[in-house]
This record gives C-alpha cells, structure tokens and sequence, in this order.
C-alpha cells in the first residue's frame, strides 16, 4: 500500500531540512566524473543545456518549500521555477589535480541548501588532472539535492534524467506541490484546521493501536537496537569537511556468497577498529608503519548505521523511503570470515526489524502529531555521552548501468558523501556504476584532525577483506 502524497512535508522528510540543532548540512552530493580528454565538450555550457532541455515540466526538479505561518505545520512544497544560470556554477575554474579537486569536494559539502530558495544544484570542476580512470583530463559534477526533496534512488533518477542516453525516459519519483503560496492569512487558516485535524488523527489512531499493542508478545515486538560505547568519531563535527575517495573495480568487492555491501562494511569495520587502537596508544592515524598496540584497546564493540531502502508497497508517505539499520561491526573477530558472518548476521535481523510492521507504524503514527506538540515534546538531538547506537553512518547505492555522459564525455565512476551527524565525524559510503565502484570517506578536521591516514587503512582493510 502506498500513502498518498500531499504537498505538506512528511514528518520524516522535514527532519533533513536545515535546523539550529546541527549546523552542518544533511544534502545529499551525488559525485559524477566524466572523462573528457579528446573531447570538445565545454562543461558548464553542457551542463546548463541539460538543464534546460531535460528538467522541463518534471515538478521534481521545480519545487521549494514554503514555512507554515507561526510554525503550526510543516512546510509545504510549492511550484516554482529555475534558471539554468542560476542552478549550475562552477566551483573553481582553473585546473585541479585529483588531490586538490577532493579537496574542493569537501568544501562543497560544508555548504547546505536553503530549500526556500532552492532544492537542488549542480557544481562543476571544469578540468581535473589525474582522475582515476582518466587517461588526461576529466570533469567532476556534483548535483546537490536537499534530502527532504528525496532519497538516494530519487536522486539517482535526477541524475539519469540529465546525463542519461537521450532516449531514455527514468520514472521520476511523483510528488504533489502547490502551484502558487498562499496567502498569509489563508495559510493561517488551512494549517491551524490541518493542525487540529491531526491532533484527533493522532489521538485516534493511538487509541486503535492499544489494544493490539497489550497483546503483542516479546516475539511480536522487534528489540530495540544495542547501545555501544563511544569511540574516537563519536564527537560532535565542526563546519569543515575533507572527503576522499577510492576508485576499485566492482568485481574486487563482489565475492561468491558476498554483496558489495557486505565487503565493504568489513574493511570499514578493520579500519575504524585499527584507527581505534592507534588513537588509543598515542599513535598518530597517518603513521601507518608504527606497531599496533599488543593489548586491545580498541571498544569492545562498536556498529554502523545503514540506510535500509524500503520496498515500494510499503505504506509509507515520506519522499525518503528508507530506515537505519543498526549493523554490528564485529570488532575483535580476528578471522575475516568469521567477521564477514557476524556482519552479514547483524545486517539482515537490521534490515527485519527496519521493515517490520510494527517499526513502520510507529513513524507513520509520527507523521499525524502535530507540529508544535512534536517540537515541544519531541526529542531533543543531543552529542553522544558514553554510549551510541552507532559510530559511523553508511551508505551502499547501485546508480545503474555505465551509460551516463556529459555531451561526448563518458562517465568514469561516481560517489557520494552520506552526512555526519551529532553522534559522528565520520561516515563511509560505497557507490557502483557499472563495473566501477568507490568507496568513500567523509569527516571534519576540526573534530578528528589527523584522518589523512585512515584512508590508507581502509586501503589496506579492503585488500585483507578481498585477498
């Protein structure tokens, strides 16, 4: 069953808009290189060709949000329109190396979106030397999209919609949106009626779920997901941003009786365990010549948190279609196949309870308390103290088949850059198109300095994991 969309925000989906409890940004950065050596191709006029000629008349691509008056509901998504001057810039013009152009990546996802302005846009690095895969130069194209407007599959048919093959037609996500803001007092009107509306909603829908709830048994009732205690990246991030990536091929990391994201979760786990022992010994991360400590100090546990997508007749009204999963990372298992299967084990009872009836139910039940009461009442994000649920936040997409172009220049690989958050200044996420994966890194310096290292040791993690 699907729930029919409104223009009104989902609770779920107005959780990503900017807030003052976390100043960083949670937009999603869907990192596109297209090898452009022999070509002709002028990327910022290629790119501001396809926005004219491909965004046209798809509300997904022509949509801001427009507060309630007095903060008595949630926004709603209201029509509007977009220059293609306006909606694509370059990020630097002159030439970048590789090393600098991540560089310049990480200073892109320092910056958020204002969704009353604009929900999406598209940065160009016109000329980048030395791209893995790059026989000469490359362009790299970051499309920015504010996550209330969608997730990681919206936003892969976004970018298929502008670098796919001409003929190609995505199936772009549905939305609903106003096609004029209404008037203040109008507004005033319609969302105190809405507001009192889902006050008995709430009130109903809480009375109708008690009975069944006093008869559900343990085994009816998923537990809730182990607390671990903290590590190194479980501190609050700073504005900055430093991001990298790994370009492998797709095959190194899918293995007979192994997904991609099965491998990579277990060199991520290898990693931060490592990282958490030289920490823990005085040893600087970039050092990676110096012994490891004999005694382990790493934690004793510690997980990730994973998107989990849900299936399409999920009853579900949030454009953002999935649930963390809370994935035990297996530290201390010294045998990488016996840390392969504790993950694997973690990750599919994650993936159980993400889906089952009951958890959804309770968001759904979310989405019809109203807006004052939620944020009176509501819980308050705060920086972790001596526990979290996670330590990491993790991403696994597949955007599709190798087939994207910049004009004449095809692509390379892609990326993305799932959000840090209050309880991490580090995430992982790994991103396939065709044959090619990466594997990236997000964190702020200004919360972990000292991370240029930890690359090298998802490195060399990811080739013990795939030996």
């Amino acid at each position: 069953m699907t729930v029919r969309p409104t223009a009104r925000l989902h609770a779920t989906d107005a959780s990503f808009l900017p807030s003052p409890s976390f100043p960083g940004s949670s937009d999603q950065y869907l990192t596109f290189a297209f090898e452009t050596t022999g070509t002709s191709v002028d990327p910022l006029d290629t790119v501001r060709d396809l926005v004219r000629r491909r965004t046209s008349g798809i509300d997904l691509f022509h949509c801001t949000v427009v507060p309630s008056p007095l903060g008595l509901d949630h926004p709603q998504w209201v029509r509007t329109t977009h220059d293609a001057e306006r909606r694509v810039g370059a990020a630097t013009t002159e030439p970048l190396a590789w090393d600098r152009a991540q560089d310049e990546l990480a200073r892109l996802m320092a910056t958020r979106l204002d969704p009353e302005e604009a929900t999406w846009h598209l940065h160009v690095l016109p000329v980048v030397t030395g791209v893995p895969g790059s026989s000469g130069t490359a362009t790299i194209v970051v499309l920015q999209i504010c996550h209330a407007l969608t997730d990681g599959r919206g936003a892969g048919v976004m970018a298929r919609t502008l670098f796919g093959p001409a003929g190609e037609r995505p199936t772009v996500p549905a939305v609903r949106v106003l096609h004029r803001r209404p008037g203040p007092a109008r507004a005033v009107a319609a969302d105190g009626a809405r507001m009192i509306g889902r006050g008995l909603q709430g009130a109903s829908t809480a009375v109708r779920f008690t009975f069944p709830s006093r008869r559900a048994t343990t085994e009816d009732t998923p537990d809730p997901p182990a607390r671990h205690p903290v590590s190194f990246a479980s501190v609050p991030p700073a504005l900055d941003r430093a991001a990298r990536i790994l370009v492998i091929p797709v095959e190194r990391l899918r293995r007979p009786g192994r997904t991609v994201t099965l491998t990579a979760l277990a060199a991520v786990s290898i990693a931060m365990e490592e990282a958490a022992r030289r920490r823990s010994a005085g040893v600087s991360t970039p050092d990676r010549t110096a012994p490891s400590p004999t005694a382990p100090t790493a934690p004793p546990s510690m997980a990730a948190h994973v998107t989990v997508a849900l299936p399409d007749d999920a009853p579900w009204g949030a454009r953002n279609k999935f649930l963390p999963a809370m994935v035990d990372l297996g530290i201390g298992k010294h045998d990488v196949a016996d840390r392969l299967d504790l993950i694997a084990t973690s990750l599919a009872a994650g993936r159980r309870r993400a889906l089952h009836p009951a958890i959804l139910r309770r968001y759904e039940t979310g989405n019809v308390v109203p807006r004052p009461i939620m944020r009176a009442f509501g819980p308050t994000p705060r920086p972790p103290s001596d526990s979290v649920l996670a330590h990491t936040s993790f991403s696994s997409v597949h955007r599709g088949p190798a087939n994207l172009s910049l004009g004449e220049a095809p692509v390379l690989f892609t990326a993305g850059f799932p959000a840090l958050s209050l309880a991490s200044s580090l995430s992982h996420g790994v991103y396939t198109i065709g044959d090619t994966a990466t594997m990236s890194v997000l964190w702020s310096p200004g919360s972990l300095p000292d991370m240029d290292g930890y690359v090298d040791l998802l490195g060399d993690a990811l080739s013990t994991v795939t030996a």
